[in-house]
C-alpha cells in the first residue's frame, strides 16, 4: 500500500526593497553588471562641480522649461569624481594600451566635464579626439566651475560672509564677462573683500574653504535661487547633461 506524501507548503513574502539594498541580489548571486549599474555617468573634476550640477538639475526640473522626465541619480545616471591630473591614466576608446585604464569597463556612457584651465590645450586635444557616441568631453568656457555663477547668484552668496564690504557689494555693477576667465578668489578680493581679508588661495583661485562653502550654499538652498537666475553658460551645461542622460535612458 502506497503512502501518500503530505504536500509541502511554502510561504513567500514579497516586499519592496530600496534601490541600494544589495542583500537579495547577493543571495541570488547576481552580478552588478547585470542589473545594478547606473545607465550613464557624469564625470566631474571635484566635489564642488558635482554639488553645483546636482543643484542646477533640480532647478531645471522645477522650472518653466520643465523637461519630460525627472531622472534619478544612481539609477539613470551617477557621478564620478576624477581629479584633474588623473585623466591621463584613462583611455576612452577601444584601443589596447597596456598602461592605461579602460574607462569603458567602469562606465561605457560617459559625459566628462573639464575646467578650461590655463595651458591645458594638449590635454583637451587628446581627450576631444576620443569622443564618440558614448563619450562626450565637455570643456567649460570659463576658468573653473565657480565662474559659471551669474552675478546675481554670486552677490547673494557673498552676502553670507562677514569679510565682505557690503557697501561695495550693494553699489557694484558686475557682469559675468568681468570674471568668467579670471581667478575668482582674486576677483572677489580686489572687488569686495574687507581690508586684510582674503578669499583666495596662493593660486589666486578660491581657497578650498570658500570653494566648498559656496557650493554648499547653493546646494542646500541657503539663498533663494531659481532657474532664471542661472547664467546662460550654466543653463546650457545642464541642458547638455540632461540631453546625454535622456539619450542613454531611452527605454523609459
Amino acid at each position: 500500500m502506497k503512502s501518500r506524501k503530505k504536500k509541502e507548503e511554502f510561504i513567500y513574502k514579497i516586499r519592496n526593497v530600496k534601490s541600494d539594498d544589495l542583500d537579495i541580489l547577493n543571495k541570488l548571486e547576481v552580478n552588478n553588471s547585470s542589473v545594478f549599474l547606473a545607465n550613464c555617468s557624469i564625470w566631474v573634476e571635484g566635489v564642488t562641480d558635482r554639488k553645483y550640477i546636482k543643484a542646477f538639475l533640480q532647478l531645471f526640473y522645477h522650472s518653466d522649461e520643465k523637461p519630460d522626465i525627472e531622472f534619478m541619480e544612481d539609477i539613470n545616471y551617477a557621478f564620478f569624481e576624477y581629479a584633474g591630473s588623473n585623466l591621463k591614466h584613462y583611455l576612452f576608446t577601444n584601443e589596447n594600451k597596456f598602461d592605461e585604464i579602460k574607462a569603458q569597463f567602469l562606465s561605457n556612457r560617459i559625459f566628462l566635464i573639464a575646467d578650461k584651465d590655463v595651458d591645458k590645450g594638449e590635454k583637451h586635444k587628446y581627450l576631444s579626439e576620443q569622443q564618440s557616441e558614448n563619450f562626450c568631453y565637455k570643456v567649460l568656457n570659463v576658468r573653473e566651475i565657480e565662474n559659471i555663477l551669474s552675478p546675481e547668484i554670486l552677490k547673494k552668496i557673498l552676502k553670507k560672509f562677514e569679510n565682505i564690504n557690503e557697501n561695495k557689494l550693494e553699489k557694484s555693477t558686475i557682469k559675468m564677462s568681468d570674471y568668467k576667465n579670471k581667478s575668482l578668489g582674486k576677483f572677489i578680493n580686489d572687488k569686495f573683500a574687507k581690508v586684510g581679508k582674503t578669499f583666495s588661495a596662493e593660486s589666486e583661485t578660491l581657497a578650498t574653504y570658500y570653494k566648498n562653502r559656496f557650493a554648499d550654499i547653493v546646494l542646500n538652498r541657503e539663498i533663494e535661487i531659481k532657474w532664471k537666475d542661472l547664467s546662460t553658460t550654466a543653463k546650457n551645461l545642464i541642458k547638455e547633461i540632461y540631453g546625454f542622460i535622456k539619450k542613454h535612458n531611452q527605454h523609459l
